[in-house]
């Protein structure tokens, strides 16, 4: 049968039987683009560009060692979970922390405030001008949704601006609630103690000395926003940055979207001199990723059609590249297709990856505009090591992380180790 062939073939699928390759032509049927004979070219497409062919499917499993330390562990975290805009003047809510729950974010952080008369308890960004929002309605709203998208654990941190009246107050709220907080333990009233799972601290003794603390305590690194900046571009491979969130969202994807993702053995042993790794440290090219972005559709479904141009069709390009150690990183970005809603790039590129563990693929689609600040077509990111190869299609997503109904790219993957390897 010319389909099992292909996916086994062309696709990678080493185990695909026939069975499975009939299972994916029966789920095209309905469409009533077959020939008598079987699967002609309309059809095939439509597998290529459908949910059957996807570069990353939602149904992958649960398979990472889950009984490991919870510092073994990346955690899909949230920041500021109650916002629902900026950090300046947005409001607070519990949709937001519902929306990255069920996108299975683990870790939401609340900042306790008391109101204005001191007499509650409220979630907001303190010194700004953002509206609040009570905190056992958050806490409702995480007790509710908390296992929607995920059976494991969900952390709550606390920022706490309270005393010591307050606190309890708050612990009487969590008495229902199965809990992980965070806070200050030595300024904490003794009900807060006997709940108080991870430590959270002040910098000492500089960001190395930190970040090479003992691995099997979990801690929680409060910086600055300039620290955490500056912490991004000398440690990127222990600290995410909070500017690119979607990127995050790739690489949770991974392990079945649990929300943890287990750290590779290389960050978790150290060398004879107590030596952890060092991602700016020569490495050794482990993967040859060649992607060839062939084609796009959907811009003209899910977008109006004066979106991008008032009097024209659009001028789409694609940008494509690797996050992960420093050695790995890089962006490749194809022509741009002028006047077209279809566009056809057929452009391959080469990336070296030598931590595959920690790699992200970033794809990003932009239009041009003769302003000088592309126009936004499209967003997606996936961790490299469950990559499908083959001819697959990639559904985009938009700023906020929801995805097009329509919009999707497909690309040609491989992986190859290097020749002297």
């Amino acid at each position: 049968m010319f389909f099992s062939k292909f996916l086994i073939q062309h696709q990678g699928e080493k185990n695909a039987t026939r069975e499975e390759a009939q299972a994916i032509f029966n789920s095209l049927k309905h469409l009533n683009i077959f020939h008598r004979r079987g699967l002609h070219l309309e059809a095939f497409f439509r597998y290529l560009l459908g949910d059957n062919n996807l570069v990353h499917p939602p149904s992958s499993q649960v398979h990472h060692d889950m009984n490991a330390p919870l510092s073994h562990y990346f955690l899909f975290t949230g920041h500021n979970s109650y916002l629902t805009g900026n950090q300046l003047s947005s409001s607070s809510s519990v949709e937001p922390i519902k929306d990255a729950l069920l996108r299975g974010v683990r870790v939401i952080e609340l900042d306790l405030w008391p109101n204005s008369k001191g007499t509650d308890v409220e979630v907001c960004h303190g010194g700004t001008l953002t509206s609040p929002v009570d905190l056992r309605k958050c806490l409702q709203a995480i007790k509710e949704i908390a296992f929607h998208a995920s059976e494991y654990h969900v952390v709550i941190t606390f920022e706490d601006h309270l005393k010591e009246k307050l606190q309890k107050m708050v612990v009487k709220s969590l008495s229902d609630l199965e809990h992980v907080l965070d806070e200050d333990e030595e300024k904490a009233v003794p009900q807060y103690r006997q709940l108080i799972a991870i430590h959270a601290g002040k910098l000492k003794g500089g960001l190395d000395n930190w970040l090479s603390d003992d691995p099997k305590k979990v801690r929680r690194l409060s910086l600055s926003e300039q620290e955490l900046e500056n912490a991004a571009k000398t440690h990127g491979t222990k600290i995410g940055h909070g500017k690119h969130l979607w990127i995050m969202q790739g690489m949770f994807k991974a392990n079945g979207g649990c929300g943890y993702v287990k750290k590779p053995d290389f960050m978790l042993q150290r060398g004879l001199n107590d030596e952890v790794f060092d991602p700016s440290a020569p490495l050794e090219i482990k993967i040859v990723m060649r992607v060839k972005v062939i084609l796009g559709e959907g811009w003209h479904q899910d977008f109006h059609h004066t979106a991008f141009d008032r009097y024209s069709p659009p001028y789409f390009y694609t940008r494509i590249g690797i996050t992960g150690v420093p050695a790995d990183k890089d962006v490749k970005q194809t022509s741009t297709i002028e006047d077209e809603w279809l566009p056809v790039w057929e452009e391959e590129f080469e990336f070296l990856i030598r931590v595959p563990g920690l790699a992200v693929l970033r794809i990003q689609v932009l239009e041009y505009d003769t302003t000088g600040r592309p126009d936004f077509g499209g967003q997606a990111g996936f961790p490299v090591p469950e990559l499908r190869t083959g001819i697959r299609n990639v559904p985009l997503f938009d700023k906020n992380g929801n995805k097009y109904k329509h919009v999707r790219l497909l690309l040609s993957i491989k992986l190859e180790r290097p020749y002297y390897l």
